[in-house]
């Protein structure tokens, strides 16, 4: 058991961003923190652009790829999980 902090960076999503998908805490108890699952493919391109529902569908796929990287899933105890969506013109 590691008392640090292991980023996991995933072959399976884009490699075009300047972070890692998920970082792993073992200590105290093992706590897995997910960053970065945006609707992006591999290609590091925005996909259904216009589409919210396709959008979040990807991003969705991302976020499960993330946590199967760092060994976890959607079963798993999740504590939270925050969305935010920027919606073009919404404020303005």
């Amino acid at each position: 058991m590691s008392n640090g902090v292991r980023l996991i960076r995933n072959d399976r999503l884009t490699q075009k961003v300047d972070y890692a998908y998920a970082a792993i805490a073992d200590a105290p108890v093992r706590s897995i923190w997910v960053a970065g699952a945006c609707p992006l493919d591999l290609d590091g391109e925005t996909v259904a652009v216009g589409d919210y529902a396709g959008q979040t569908h990807q991003m969705m796929c991302n976020l499960v790829t993330a946590l199967e990287g760092a060994g976890a899933s959607l079963i798993d105890q999740l504590v939270e999980v925050e969305a935010t969506a920027v919606i073009a013109g919404a404020c303005g």
